[in-house]
């Protein structure tokens, strides 16, 4: 596969029978879960890489505008959003985050918009850090320009009726609507970190987190633990962000807790990363943000990934 991949030629490509490709796009994903619930186990990237390759070598990309098979679609959504969540994190080559114009599938298959708005605050911080080793400054971000973003992302999630219908309880109902509060801030307080300048960041985050955190009390609230794994995103990016022990502790239980319901330890790194920031808050203060921090922190701790 890699070496047809490299070549840009594949033996496969031009069949128009994509059974074979779902069935061993499918046993991968699965084989790529599954190693997520081992601890300490970094082969679910192997699989999520050979995952892209099936794509690749099949051109499923292009095919799914088209198809009507919902399995290809779910397969090529879950694949694409494990590729986007674990690539905020991703800076080297061992992990590439992006499938250009993929983003596409988690609007149109779940109607979860939010996804894809990660994607792009990624894509771009990315191009604006090369952007910056080769010229050595940046143009400043209008960052009303990603209040509405996040204000559309929240608009178009709340109004997919597949997501409405989806929640079977009130409860359910409410703990959703609390969530995708949770994801707007969470996503807004990501954009601050990768494009807001300093000020800006001091003057916003503040009331961002509040909001955050407040929100995720309110989703927890329910008796359901349906939407625990939807948590470590939003738990991260308020952590990186806080000083006080007490905002500290609760995002430390919540992520503990999350880890036990759900068994996705490959998570962990990134509470071990938290646990360290908030050791040595002094590490954040010789970078612009965490995600500065965790670059420079490649080389020698290695990468950490946050699903």
């Amino acid at each position: 596969m890699d070496s047809e991949v490299r070549s840009g030629k594949s033996t496969v490509a031009e069949s128009t029978d994509t059974i074979p490709a779902i069935e061993i796009l499918a046993s991968m994903l699965a084989l790529c879960y599954t190693e997520v619930f081992v601890p300490g186990s970094h082969n679910w990237k192997i699989h999520l890489r050979a995952c892209r390759k099936i794509i690749n070598i099949y051109q499923l990309d292009a095919r799914q505008s088209t198809s009507t098979d919902s399995v290809l679609k779910f397969l090529l959504k879950d694949i694409n959003d494990m590729e986007i969540l674990t690539g905020t994190t991703a800076f080297d080559n061992e992990l590439l985050p992006f499938s250009s114009g993929s983003s596409q599938y988690s609007n149109t298959v779940s109607g979860w918009a939010f996804t894809s708005l990660i994607h792009k605050i990624t894509t771009l911080e990315r191009k604006r850090h090369l952007t910056k080793l080769a010229n050595g400054a940046l143009c400043p971000v209008n960052m009303s320009v990603w209040h509405r973003h996040a204000e559309e992302a929240h608009r178009r999630t709340m109004a997919c009726p597949r997501l409405r219908s989806a929640s079977q309880s009130q409860a359910l109902r409410e703990c959703f609507h609390a969530l995708t509060r949770v994801y707007y801030y969470a996503t807004l307080i990501y954009s601050y970190q990768a494009f807001a300048t300093a000020g800006e960041r001091f003057s916003s985050l503040g009331t961002l987190i509040d909001g955050l955190l407040k929100d995720v009390k309110y989703t927890i609230a329910g008796s359901t633990h349906d939407l625990s794994h939807d948590l470590f995103f939003p738990l991260f990016i308020a952590g990186v962000e806080t000083t006080f022990r007490e905002q500290q502790i609760f995002v430390e239980k919540l992520f503990v807790e999350s880890l036990s319901k759900t068994g996705i330890w490959c998570n962990y790194p990134a509470l071990q990363f938290l646990r360290s920031l908030w050791s040595n808050p002094e590490h954040l203060l010789r970078h612009e943000s965490w995600i500065d921090l965790a670059r420079a922190a490649v080389s020698t701790t290695g990468s950490f990934v946050v699903f």
